[in-house]
Order: C-alpha cells, then sequence, then structure tokens
C-alpha cells in the first residue's frame, strides 16, 4: 500500500520525485522546466522578461477588448446553431440544447448583443411564414381551403358563425351576464 495521495511510476513503484520536478512549460516561451527550475509550482513564467511580457500582452489586450476576464464561448458555429433552432421555433432550452451550451450563457449573449436578441424573435416567426405560403399555395387546387382562409382572417364578411352584440342607445357595449345575474340576485334576493 502507498501513500495516501502518491502517484505511481509506470512500473508501479512509488513515484518519489517532489511536486517541484515535475515538468511544465513557460507559458510565453514554451521552454520545458521543471517546478523547481521555476522556484514555484505556480510561476507561470521561466524568468523577469517573460513575466513583462505577460503583464504588457495582458494589459494591450485590455485596452483591444474594453475589459480582461474570460473569453465568450459563443463562437460563430454556436451563433448558427442557435439560429438554425430559432428558426424552426425551438424554446430556449431547446436551442441551448442543439447548440450545447446552458440557458445561462445564451442569456448572457443576449445581453452583450441585444440585436441578436431581436434577430431571435424573426426567426421565431419564419414557421409561421412558411405554413403560410404553402397556405397561399395550396388554395390554388382547394377552394375549400380558400374559404376557411377567408372565414379566419375576415371574420366579419366570410365567418359562418354570427356574432350579435348589444349596444344601448350611446353605442356602448351591454354585458348581458351582469344583467342577468343583477335580475337573478333580485329575484333571489342574494
Amino acid at each position: 500500500m502507498g501513500r495516501k495521495g502518491a502517484k505511481l511510476n509506470k512500473d508501479g513503484s512509488l513515484d518519489k520525485r517532489s511536486s517541484l520536478d515535475k515538468k511544465r512549460n513557460c507559458l510565453m516561451c514554451d521552454k520545458v522546466f521543471t517546478n523547481r527550475q521555476l522556484n514555484s509550482k505556480s510561476r507561470k513564467t521561466c524568468s523577469n522578461l517573460c513575466s513583462d511580457k505577460l503583464k504588457t500582452q495582458r494589459l494591450s489586450n485590455m485596452d483591444r477588448k474594453g475589459i480582461g476576464g474570460r473569453h465568450s464561448i459563443i463562437t460563430p458555429d454556436i451563433v448558427q446553431k442557435l439560429e438554425t433552432a430559432f428558426a424552426m421555433d425551438c424554446t430556449d432550452p431547446e436551442a441551448c440544447l442543439l447548440a450545447g451550451i446552458s440557458e445561462r450563457t445564451l442569456y448572457n449573449y443576449q445581453d452583450k448583443n441585444p440585436e441578436f436578441a431581436q434577430h431571435k424573435k424573426l426567426l421565431k416567426n419564419k414557421p409561421f411564414l412558411l405554413a403560410r405560403s404553402e397556405v397561399i399555395k395550396g388554395m390554388k387546387n382547394n377552394p375549400e381551403l380558400s374559404l376557411k382562409y377567408l372565414e379566419r382572417k375576415k371574420k366579419g364578411e366570410f365567418s359562418l358563425k354570427s356574432e350579435h352584440g348589444f349596444t344601448d342607445t350611446d353605442g356602448n357595449d351591454i354585458d348581458l351576464n351582469k344583467i342577468i345575474g343583477s335580475s337573478l340576485k333580485k329575484a333571489y334576493g342574494k
């Protein structure tokens, strides 16, 4: 049995090297060093020169992007997947599942890119436009479909149901339910 947290070599024997002997690359010059050579487990660069370059690079990135921080995981490929999903009238959770991102990531992206949120609303109407186009194409060969379309779109002219509304002498709508209800209350004393 080995010590808790101890690592084994390829041959199964106990690795006696300390964490200071492990090798890693300098972030700036990509030279290979051990932690011992860098005099630290957490140091990222091999010298003050590389460290200064790293600081300069960070500052220039902050100037270029406005603020530092994590890069957005929303890539053009993910945006395309989201647009495809929204064009199929998918919900936000469905679109996120298709694109492989969390809903929070989508909402953060929309907050930073309001034009995308507007574009999303437009894309969600695409299935209705396609359906309307198919209905219009189908009306050429199907007069019943044409009549159904007119019944729904021009109810006043073509609807089979007649809607009767009651108005008083001033043209205000009269609520029959209210009148009947008050008459019943008077009749039964409630």
